[in-house]
């Protein structure tokens, strides 16, 4: 698409504004794959590195509180309770932790495309009107 637009923009450079339809396609979170595994290291960080930070704490707050009554039900011998409470709920808030913010990024990453693409519409519109096309 970039040669197309290229050869063009040698004619006229309005048509040079035709590339925001190449960052539009080539868009892309840079590292989006490190956002997870964050979360997956500290609950909540991804959130958090992604800009969601209320989520991001709460996911954090959760999972620690989750994490505190597992150790007390330990400590006071509660075995059978605190394997049941690690692999029911702690491990429920832990992957909807991840889980949370695989979703939030792919939103952030929505959302900046859509961005993208109502700018490119605006550039194509004016083009559009300047240049006319008509089909016979």
């Amino acid at each position: 698409v970039s040669n197309a637009v290229s050869k063009l923009t040698t004619y006229n450079k309005k048509l040079d504004s035709l590339l925001c339809m190449n960052k539009l396609y080539e868009y892309e979170i840079k590292n989006k794959i490190w956002y997870p595994i964050a979360s997956a290291v500290v609950p909540g960080l991804g959130s958090i590195f992604n800009g969601n930070v209320d989520k991001g704490m709460t996911s954090l707050a959760i999972n620690t509180a989750t994490a505190y009554a597992i150790f007390l039900l330990v400590q006071n011998n509660l075995y059978l309770n605190a394997v049941f409470w690690g692999t029911g709920i702690g491990l429920k808030f832990y992957a909807g932790n991840v889980k949370l913010t695989v979703k939030l990024v792919e939103e952030k990453d929505l959302l900046k495309k859509n961005t993208l693409a109502v700018k490119c519409k605006c550039v194509l519109n004016k083009l559009l009107v300047e240049y006319p096309v008509e089909f016979k």
